[in-house]
């Protein structure tokens, strides 16, 4: 099985269209050796692209027709793509090139069982908001805004990391994409020690995983942006 996650969490990174193509193939190699391959598409973050050169498609669509031996299945959701947080309304699809009907209502039927005997089903009043949200007037206009939000604050951390004393104690992975952006501190500074002094003296919460910490610009107004990262790099001297 491969899980794709893209945009991803907590990078931020999508691929490039030539990455995609590349994976591609790569994908299409192994099924024609005769390697069975499930890939899950993670597309929670779906359309959330920052930069021209993104892949501008989810990968299912060209899984879907990749190779007889390939089982895309695509999973989503209103709650970040559509902006609907906390409704947790979600989608499965299931894709394969020689798919025929009876075997995708087998499969329809086995994710229904599956879903019923784990968390019963989404709630109805959840599922009833999505579908008059996306059947309102507005919606994509509302959409458009909170996207151009978005895009806003995510240019504004590219603008400040342009500032090179940041790479004294940390730096930035590639991201272009999504909710999130992830920073690495350098092997003399404990992340955890950071996010600890960001969260009692500056009032900044973060998560942290072995040296990364992972960054929410999404929930971070513009204005500031530049403060949150002045806060890191405090932190970080504090430490040393």
């Amino acid at each position: 099985m491969l899980l794709l996650n893209f945009p991803n969490n907590p990078t931020g990174y999508t691929l490039q269209k030539n990455e995609a193509e590349e994976l591609m193939a790569l994908i299409k190699e192994a099924a024609e050796k005769g390697k069975r391959i499930i890939v899950l598409c993670d597309d929670a973050y779906f359309g959330l692209f920052y930069e021209e050169n993104i892949y501008p498609e989810s990968l299912f669509a060209k899984l879907s027709n990749l190779h007889k031996n390939v089982l895309a299945i695509k999973v989503d959701g209103a709650t970040k793509e559509e902006f609907a947080w906390g409704l947790r309304v979600g989608f499965i699809t299931y894709g394969n090139k020689n798919l025929s009907s009876a075997s995708a209502k087998v499969l329809e039927d086995k994710t229904s069982g599956s879903i019923r005997s784990n968390i019963s089903n989404c709630s109805t009043l959840s599922q009833s908001l999505v579908l008059a949200a996306l059947n309102e007037e507005n919606h994509q206009k509302d959409k458009e805004e909170k996207f151009n939000l978005l895009k806003a604050r995510y240019l504004e951390v590219k603008n400040v990391l342009n500032d090179k004393k940041y790479e004294k104690y940390f730096k930035a992975l590639p991201f272009n994409s999504g909710y999130f952006m992830c920073i690495e501190v350098v092997k003399e500074i404990s992340a955890e020690k950071v996010r600890q002094i960001l969260l009692e003296k500056y009032d900044t919460g973060v998560i942290v995983s072995d040296q990364l910490i992972r960054i929410a610009f999404s929930a971070v107004a513009k204005k500031d942006i530049k403060q949150l990262f002045e806060n890191i790099y405090s932190a970080c001297e504090e430490i040393l």
